[in-house]
């Protein structure tokens, strides 16, 4: 038995961390995590129930949340536009060769929420907390941080984005 003045983590959680098994497509397990996922079938059911008329939709948000599954869901018609619904924007994007043409987009693209090099955010000053500071970060990775690219399952998350990034990009002309 660990002494809790030792260390009181490892004295707390002792018996848990024996038995506790964390799925490795995740980063915790428990309960709240239970929840999230028996959440997420739930409404996945529902939607689809929703979209096969199977089940009544509620209100303008859900009807809207439906067609988007619809579409989402519709691989023929996926792959007959390709590229197309997204083509200004990827113009937009390819536009952009300089600090320049970005700062000229950089207050639409924000106010539209799409995709930026960085993001930044207000926050309270580290040093003075009194005041408020704006905090310049970069882009948000393709996977959430460095611990899912150093496992085997990491490689070949990459693997995946890569083989499905090349094709588009590709036929993109990017």
């Amino acid at each position: 038995m660990i002494n809790l003045k030792d260390d009181f983590y490892e004295a707390i959680n002792e018996n848990w961390l024996k038995t506790a098994e964390i799925p490795a497509d995740k980063p915790a397990t428990g309960s709240f995590q239970n929840l999230a996922e028996n959440i997420e079938k739930l409404l996945m059911k529902e939607l689809k129930d929703m979209s096969l008329g199977n089940a009544d939709i509620p209100d303008s948000k859900m009807k809207e949340a439906v067609s988007f599954y619809r579409l989402a869901n519709d691989y023929d018609k996926r792959e007959a536009l390709q590229a197309t619904p997204i083509k200004d924007l990827l113009d937009r994007i390819q536009e952009v060769t300089n600090f320049s043409d970005l700062n000229q987009q950089l207050a639409s693209w924000l106010q539209e929420g799409l995709p930026l090099p960085f993001d930044f955010f207000v926050d309270a000053n580290m040093k003075h907390t009194q005041e408020h500071a704006l905090y310049l970060v970069p882009a948000s990775l393709i996977l959430p941080d460095k611990t899912y690219y150093d496992t085997q399952q990491g490689e070949e998350l990459l693997q995946v984005f890569f083989r499905h990034g090349r094709p588009f990009t590709k036929a993109n002309g990017l």
